[in-house]
């Protein structure tokens, strides 16, 4: 008897634990099943402190719900497997629901300030409106007006409506945008269009898919609207399922994105929902996303990410399935699982108040004590990418730009960086422009007095004669005959041709050191606005990218030179392909190094360098293929295009071959498997 009720009671606070969840903010990260993260320096997420814990989940007998809004201190689910719309009040606990003959399956719910309830049916795909007492009072179907067209289909799904009374609504096929009509559900116009933005690397993609993929990555088709909301002053925001670069949007009047922030491109979003702040949420529905609901501010940047996908868990925090999320009057996250068939609620941690606070203050333009918050925030997690942006910009007002700067290099902020860098460089010149002066006036002087010296005339022999000396190295010689290209190219490329004055072994250690100058200037020389990030490189990535064009280049040219009755050998394309890279030896490094005292006002003087130095290059590399086949224009012009086409098919065939050749290992790998079990 005593086993049996030990059994008994351990099963029911099992069942209790089911419902009731009480984590607290300083529970070891460890307990809790899912792990927060953020906007780590280099753009990634990174763990840290929990932000949100779970207080009770909410399981009312729901089927298959879809959609949750919040409005006042009543919770709205369209509970669609049970043809109904649950509403549950915050502060008495109470529930009712709304069902009615014509209403089958809702889909999507929205509750405007007066109480009246709209409805997406998903069934009959109609727009049902009950009023504050849940009597039906209008329903819309398909829009009649020509301007929609009579062949464009209504299949609403979500919906919401705007201060003025207009109703947006989601289809399963909006490829034309969200459907805008007016309070009486007449067609206004098509809203927030996604586009496609086509481009070579796309058409390419598409090229080497398969049917599914392309759908996935590459569709030339407009993806369609997977949820909305609305905030308080009127604007639209977005989501869209396996989108790939604006998933996430907040729409002006226009139907423009107009988010600037640090997003995080999480392909799962599913529904999205807005405070009165401002902050945006979301959430997800894929088992690989790191993070199902995110937390970001009014700008769009990412501040928190937690929970996770587990099918048949009964942890707070971990959901089947999440379709729907909410938040409350008092910042309380509501996520509906439509697939676990429950919500469940998450509160703040001090953690998260902090970061909430300090970033509605900084919205407000208190900055001074937001600045408290964010060293706060940093005490507790220095990886808060946001947090180092914001007191840089603390920083910048108080005119304290170093600091500023040290604040903005931590973050990754770039923009911040290159204001508070003009800011520093301005002081630093100003301080110093009379030294400046003092120096080179003084080295002017020196030099003058130096050249009036006997020892002058003893240091022009001694540089004539090492300059002979080194002069006679073969290599050497090379290297002058190389440098002649800048002058005069068309004499580089005759002595390259006739005279073979450049051996391939110094071609080819040119070519070696052209790969790795790119690579060490790209990633170390360059100023830090303009530099790549060095944590993303990938060394046998960059040294394929950098030579793998020059080696597609030189053999699909001369081979197109060769059925074009060309004169040229690969050897001749090869060198001269090394050569005619000459301006791009001689003033890669020095632009690159004038990029550390530039700010992103004076870009265009490095982007024109750069522009200048490969023009130059591209030019050389033109005249190269005339003079080295003796082509005119008409034909230079073919050869480069049947160039080109000979580059893509090469690099098809071994995507072909290496796919093929996976393929095959596979099939082997497999095959030993199976003999290996008999």
């Amino acid at each position: 008897m005593k086993m049996i009720k030990k059994l008994t009671i351990l099963c029911i606070l099992l069942s209790f634990s089911m419902f009731t969840f009480n984590v607290h903010a300083e529970t070891d990260i460890s307990v809790i099943p899912y792990g927060t993260y953020t906007v780590g320096f280099d753009g990634d997420l990174v763990r840290t402190a929990n932000a949100y814990e779970g207080t009770f989940v909410l399981n009312e007998g729901f089927l298959n719900p879809e959609d949750i809004f919040i409005e006042g201190d009543e919770v709205y689910v369209a509970d669609k497997g049970r043809s109904r719309i649950f509403i549950y009040n915050i502060e008495t606990r109470g529930m009712m629901e709304i069902t009615h003959p014509n209403l089958k399956e809702p889909t999507g719910v929205f509750v405007t300030k007066d109480k009246h309830i709209y409805v997406a049916d998903g069934n009959r795909n109609v727009i049902l409106v009950f009023d504050e007492t849940h009597q039906l009072i209008s329903e819309f179907g398909k829009p009649t007006e020509p301007l929609f067209g009579t062949e464009s289909v209504f299949e609403p799904r979500k919906v919401i409506v705007d201060p003025r009374g207009n109703i947006y609504v989601v289809g399963e096929t909006g490829i034309n945008g969200i459907i805008q009509l007016d309070s009486e559900g007449h067609f206004i116009n098509f809203f927030g269009v996604n586009k496609v933005n086509i481009t070579l690397e796309l058409l390419f993609k598409r090229a080497l898919m398969s049917k599914e993929q392309k759908e996935m990555f590459a569709s030339l088709t407009p993806k369609s609207t997977t949820n909305l909301t609305i905030d308080e002053k009127g604007l639209v925001y977005t989501v869209i399922k396996n989108e790939y670069n604006t998933p996430l949007k907040k729409l002006n009047i226009e139907g423009n994105n107009i988010l600037t922030g640090n997003t995080i491109i999480d392909p799962a979003y599913v529904d999205i929902t807005t405070d009165s702040f401002g902050n945006i949420y979301t959430v997800s529905q894929d088992i690989n996303t790191r993070g199902v609901v995110g937390v970001h501010d009014s700008f769009g940047n990412l501040l928190f990410k937690f929970g996770r996908q587990e099918l048949n868990s009964l942890r707070v925090g971990e959901f089947a399935g999440a379709t729907g999320i909410a938040v409350d009057k008092y910042g309380d996250i509501w996520v509906l699982d439509g697939v676990g068939n429950n919500i469940q609620v998450f509160s703040k941690t001090e953690f998260a108040n902090s970061v909430l606070t300090g970033i509605e203050l900084y919205r407000i333009g208190e900055y001074d004590e937001s600045a408290v918050y964010f060293q706060e925030i940093i005490r507790q997690n220095s990886l808060f990418a946001l947090a180092h942006s914001r007191l840089g910009k603390y920083y910048e007002r108080n005119e304290d730009f170093e600091s500023a700067l040290q604040s903005y290099r931590i973050a990754n902020n770039k923009e911040g960086y290159s204001t508070a860098y003009w800011e520093v460089r301005d002081t630093w010149i100003n301080q110093n422009i009379m030294w400046i002066f003092i120096t080179f006036s003084l080295l002017f002087i020196a030099n003058k007095v130096f050249k009036k010296t006997p020892y002058y005339a003893s240091y022009q022999d001694f540089k004539k004669e090492t300059f002979e000396k080194i002069g006679e190295n073969e290599t050497v010689k090379e290297v002058k005959l190389m440098l002649n290209i800048i002058k005069h190219p068309i004499d580089t490329i005759y002595f390259i041709k006739f005279k073979q004055k450049i051996r391939i072994r110094t071609a080819f250690v040119m070519y070696i050191l052209f790969i790795l100058m790119n690579i060490l200037s790209n990633y170390y020389i360059k100023g830090y606005l303009f530099r790549s990030d060095v944590n993303d490189m990938v060394f046998f990535f960059e040294i394929l990218k950098w030579s793998v064009p020059l080696l597609l280049f030189g053999l699909g040219n001369y081979l197109m030179s060769t059925l074009q009755n060309g004169e040229a050998f690969y050897r001749d394309i090869f060198i001269g392909v090394m050569v005619v890279f000459i301006p791009m030896f001689l003033f890669k490094i020095p632009l690159d190094i004038l990029s550390n005292f530039l700010t992103y006002n004076e870009a265009f003087l490095y982007d024109f360098g750069y522009l200048l130095m490969v023009g130059w290059s591209v030019l050389l590399l033109l005249i190269m293929i005339m003079e080295l086949n003796n082509f005119k224009i008409r034909e230079l012009v073919v050869n480069l295009l049947l160039t080109f086409f000979i580059m893509i098919i090469m690099i098809v065939l071994y995507l072909i071959v290496s796919i093929l050749s996976q393929q095959l290992f596979d099939f082997i790998i497999g095959l030993i498997k199976e003999l290996i079990m008999l």
